[in-house]
């Protein structure tokens, strides 16, 4: 994903431009310095982008043409579909191999980390670094980093997890984070199914041990990350809602 600039007659044409197909994600661009230019648009609104290719953001406007003109703005974005309405009757696959079992080690909204912005219904499993993390539900693979390798309770870490964020057919996001460096099986633009590797823990980025972080998650139009509760299906039972301290076993 990038921001494409083109020259016009009267000014310049900012577009998103993305090659993976399927991909669907928020745009919004901010701190604009505009010399002799404005806004076809005023205030630029958050952008959804749902197709590969060129997406027109916004078109800046030369106010005198004989003189000189500039521009600079920085942007952000957000994987998934603006305000998406989550299943809420899906039951997540346990995220680990058939027959084995795992805790919950920090639940929603949990005191080290889950009271963030953007983290509240997330859930941490404890496990061995290089446990085999599987998809807990399909779609196509939209997000991948592997290229960290430290992990601690520096703040300045939050940023450095590696990760997995899959793309889910109601335009909601699947997060996983703390993966081992080089330790993802998938790559951006792959299709996975519930259940496919997708990668091995690990213990980078905001960490205090080796554990997987998940949570599923949808840009709002007032740029709020925003996190839904998901259930579960295990070997005790369909539609769980997981626990705090308690162990599951994961079914196919």
């Amino acid at each position: 994903f990038c921001i494409h600039a083109v020259t016009v007659s009267d000014g310049v044409d900012l577009y998103a431009r993305t090659s993976t197909a399927g991909a669907v994600f928020a745009v919004k661009l901010s701190g604009f310095t505009l010399q002799n230019m404005t806004s076809s648009e005023g205030a630029i609104p958050v952008k959804q982008i749902e197709q590969t290719g060129d997406t027109l953001l916004t078109h800046l406007v030369k106010v005198d043409t004989s003189a000189a003109w500039s521009y600079s703005y920085s942007y952000q974005y957000l994987f998934g579909k603006l305000a998406a309405t989550h299943d809420s009757t899906y039951a997540y696959r346990i995220p680990w191999t058939t027959s084995e079992a795992h805790s919950v080690i920090q639940g929603y909204t949990g005191a080290f980390s889950h009271s963030d912005a953007g983290l509240e219904e997330a859930l941490d499993f404890g496990m061995a670094e290089g446990t085999a993390t599987l998809a807990a539900r399909g779609g196509l693979v939209v997000e991948v980093e592997e290229s960290y390798s430290v992990g601690g309770t520096d703040t300045a870490l939050k940023t450095q997890a590696n990760k997995v964020a899959i793309l889910h057919s109601d335009g909601t996001v699947g997060l996983y984070l703390h993966f081992k460096k080089d330790g993802v099986s998938v790559t951006e633009g792959q299709t996975v199914a519930k259940g496919d590797l997708i990668a091995y823990s690990g213990n980078t980025g905001y960490s205090t041990t080796p554990h997987l972080h998940f949570q599923v998650q949808r840009p709002l139009s007032t740029w709020v990350l925003d996190t839904v509760a998901t259930t579960f299906t295990a070997q005790s039972g369909t539609g769980l809602t997981l626990s705090l301290g308690s162990s599951y076993t994961a079914i196919d």
